[in-house]
Parts: C-alpha cells; structure tokens; sequence
C-alpha cells in the first residue's frame, strides 16, 4: 500500500525565542493552511534542517535571537547547497533603516516590522513561495 503525502501543502519554519509571538504566528500561518515548524533559536533550526527529511518552504525569523542572529542564520542558509533558494522573512521590532539594509544584504528576501499587518505578511509570503 502507497503512502499519499500533500506536496501543495507549504511548509513555513518560524524562528523566534518569544514564545509568544511564535504561537500567535504559527496559529496565524496554520489558519491559512500553511505546515508551521517553530523554533526558539536559529541553531535549533539549522540542526532540524541539517536533516534531509525535513523539508521547509519558507523561514521566518527573528532578527534578535540568542546564538546566531538572524542575519547568522541568513548568512548560512545562502551558503548551504539546497537551501540557497528557501526564501527568508525577517520579522523584527527594529526599525532602523539600516537593519532592513544589512538583512536584505545578508541574504534576507524582505524584512517586516513588528508589529505587523496580518494581511501585508501573508500576502508577502504568497508572493515569495510563488517566485520560489
């Protein structure tokens, strides 16, 4: 007997040490029918990803985090075969200018400011896993 498995459904890896903000954004994501896997760090993360079965669509991150930042994180997921194309949202509280530059510079496909509009991320999120 076969197995079917979903291959619509997207998987989307949400990064945050807030606990809090991963659950109200995971229950956001799974309420689009959208596979969530949270981590509180980057490097939990990078460990699940490290495994070929794991398979992840699109991450979402937070800037600060203990360990390995979220630029870190963008950094190593540029330069890892197979994970150079995943696209990454960084979700931050920091609204500088030059936070968003040095994101998108270190390989970030969009940076959202926290609190966000529920429609503008989804809607962003569309977007990338269509071009992807």
């Amino acid at each position: 007997m076969e197995t079917y498995i979903d291959t619509s459904i997207e998987i989307i890896c949400v990064l945050d040490d807030d606990d809090t903000f991963n659950s109200i954004l995971s229950d956001i994501l799974k309420n689009e029918k959208y596979e969530v896997v949270s981590f509180s760090s980057a490097q939990s993360f990078l460990e699940w990803h490290s495994n070929p079965a794991n398979k992840c669509h699109l991450v979402i991150t937070d800037l600060s985090m203990p360990g390995l930042s979220g630029y870190e994180l963008c950094r190593t997921m540029r330069a890892k075969p197979g994970s150079e194309r995943i696209p990454i949202i960084i979700v931050s509280g920091n609204d500088q200018d030059e936070a968003k530059s040095i994101g998108l510079k270190n390989g970030a496909d969009d940076f959202i400011q926290k609190p966000f509009r529920r429609k503008e991320l989804l809607a962003k999120i569309q977007s990338l896993l269509k071009i992807r």
